[in-house]
Formats: C-alpha cells, sequence, structure tokens
C-alpha cells in the first residue's frame, strides 16, 4: 500500500512539473509569436522590458510578491505546488524562450503566426489540468483570485476580470503587447481549459492509480 502511495505521489509530481513546462512553453510561444498575449504575460512581458530583464525573471519576481501577498492573507492557499511554480515557471519561461528564438529569426506570415499562438494557447490549455490534477496546489497568480474573492465576497468571474484588466494595463504602459493574440486569449483560453479539464479526468485518474 505504501508503495503505491509512492508511486501515485510521484506520478502526481512528475504531472504537475511536465503541465508547468507546457504552460511555460505556451507563454513563450505567445512572446515569440508577438501579437499579444494573456493579461498576465502582458504584464510579465512589459515588467521585463522596464527592468532590462529576461520574461523568466520578470515572472519570478511577479510570483514571489504574490506568494508573500497570500501567505500573508491566506497561506491556506499556499501548497507545495505554489513554491515548485515560483521556482521553475520563470526557468522553464526562459528555457522556451532560448529555444524558440532561433526559430524566429526570420519573420513568419501572420496566417503561421495565428497558427503558432493557437498552438500555444494548446498547450496552455492542456497544461493548466494536468497541474491542476495534481492537487499540490497553482502558482500564486492564480492563488491571488481566490483570496481576493474570499476577501471582497465578490464572484471570481468579476474579480479574474478585474485582476487581469489590471495586469493588462499596466502592461501595456510598460511596453507589454496588447493585440489580436489577446482577444484569442480571452477568448479560447477558457474554453479549452474547461474542454480538457473534463476530457482528461478519467484518463488522469486511472494514471494516478484512482478507481471509482
Amino acid at each position: 500500500m505504501q508503495d503505491k502511495k509512492r508511486v501515485s505521489v510521484l506520478k502526481r509530481i512528475l504531472a504537475f512539473i511536465l503541465g508547468l513546462f507546457m504552460i511555460q512553453v505556451g507563454v513563450a510561444l505567445f512572446l515569440k509569436v508577438n501579437i499579444g498575449s494573456d493579461p498576465f504575460t502582458v504584464f510579465t512581458q512589459g515588467l521585463s522590458k522596464v527592468l532590462h530583464i529576461t520574461p523568466g525573471m520578470a515572472n519570478r519576481i511577479i510570483t514571489i510578491i504574490l506568494l508573500v501577498l497570500v501567505l500573508f492573507l491566506d497561506r491556506q492557499q499556499i501548497k507545495l505546488g505554489s513554491i515548485v511554480a515560483v521556482l521553475c515557471a520563470g526557468t522553464f519561461l526562459d528555457g522556451a524562450l532560448f529555444v524558440l528564438t532561433p526559430l524566429f529569426s526570420i519573420a513568419f506570415p501572420m496566417p503561421m503566426k495565428l497558427f503558432l499562438f493557437l498552438l500555444g494557447s494548446l498547450l496552455v490549455g492542456i497544461g493548466f489540468p494536468l497541474l491542476k490534477s495534481a492537487d499540490f496546489g497553482v502558482a500564486p497568480n492564480d492563488s491571488a483570485y481566490f483570496v481576493i474573492v474570499d476577501r471582497l465576497e465578490k464572484p471570481y468571474g468579476i474579480i479574474r476580470m478585474g485582476v487581469d484588466s489590471l495586469y493588462m494595463v499596466v502592461g501595456f504602459l510598460f511596453g507589454g503587447v496588447i493585440g489580436i493574440g489577446t482577444v484569442f486569449c480571452i477568448l479560447l483560453i477558457g474554453p479549452i481549459i474547461q474542454f480538457f479539464l473534463t476530457h482528461l479526468q478519467p484518463y488522469v485518474d486511472r494514471y494516478y492509480g484512482i478507481t471509482t
């Protein structure tokens, strides 16, 4: 029984790391295509330009600040995965950008840019359900939404839109790119994540050894 539990925990760790990695590869594609991205990535991109650092380093700075805030306001939201996300997400993002940069040395036509952006959206849409299914918690930027919801007692949707709008505006003022990709993120990523949350669950349960 103990061996099965250890194997299950190991599988969850691997799923969490794989999901986190897929998300950051998707974000790297958003940044390299450069036609806009999700609000948090716009903020990350803008901060990296202002501070003259890599997007991965900007991601780490933001998530560390959010981790401290969430820890102070509601430490129950912080789990092992929250710490792993702070430590690894930025590294995965910079690594993906390093690999992808030579591929973008030529100018792609808009149809190819849209295809690559949709591919990035798909990676994020699959990666987040994998990460979430591990039940190790989520990144501080995702936990922050729930903390604000509890504090203000407002619907999640309203809080999400408000916080994302703030990310987007500040990121844009810092030099982040807002464009057709931002619209695609708003319209597509939520439904993609919901689709894979629903349809991947039986497979991840089987992978973890959960029977119903």
